[in-house]
């Protein structure tokens, strides 16, 4: 990835991989979550491409999800407004990642129409015994269920913390404590 992004290429990376991920879909695939890069948002080819390619493959929007880092909404709102917008009535749904990690204001989350929030683990680490943490994720699920978005706590590592996020509201996790990373079955 770095020499991809020091090289300006991330687009193409980006467009390639959806483009494989989409050939390999097919009626019994589970539910793919394709990361877009903070530079790809801001590349206005790589924006209409992605759009022309899910109009065109509207048949696989229901196996697809788009996640998009927080920190891109900020640079990029009014093109990912357009392209949610444009692929949400198609079906495709959409994530932000890492959600929480900038001191900026999450306003665009009420004009925003995403399906999930990825709160980042610097907010779940610990959150049984850090009353801050736990008065963020409270105030985001608030948000999120508001909206009728899904909150998911990325990097869950103990009981205690998966009981305090689910004491809290949160409607999924994910993390070491749940399942470890492994080959494909």
């Amino acid at each position: 990835m770095p020499m991809a992004e020091r090289f300006n290429l991330l687009a193409s990376l980006d467009q390639l991989i959806i483009t494989r991920a989409f050939e390999q879909i097919t009626a019994y695939s589970p539910t793919l979550i394709i990361n877009l890069s903070s530079r790809s948002i801001q590349d206005g080819g790589f924006i209409q491409w992605l759009s022309g390619h899910i109009r065109d493959h509207r048949a696989l929007a229901s196996k697809v999800i788009f996640e998009l880092p927080e920190y891109a909404v900020h640079l990029a709102y009014d093109t990912i407004k357009r392209l949610v917008d444009s692929a949400g009535p198609l079906g495709y749904r959409f994530s932000i990642g890492h959600f929480g990690l900038g001191t900026i204001a999450f306003s665009y989350l009420q004009s925003l129409d995403v399906h999930f929030i990825k709160l980042d683990r610097s907010f779940v680490t610990d959150i049984a015994t850090h009353t801050d943490n736990q008065f963020f994720v409270q105030s985001v699920v608030q948000i999120a269920h508001t909206r009728d978005m899904l909150l998911i706590a990325e990097g869950v590592e103990t009981e205690a913390d998966l009981a305090t996020l689910e004491g809290l509201g949160v409607d999924a996790a994910m993390g070491y404590l749940l399942g470890r990373p492994g080959p494909r079955t």
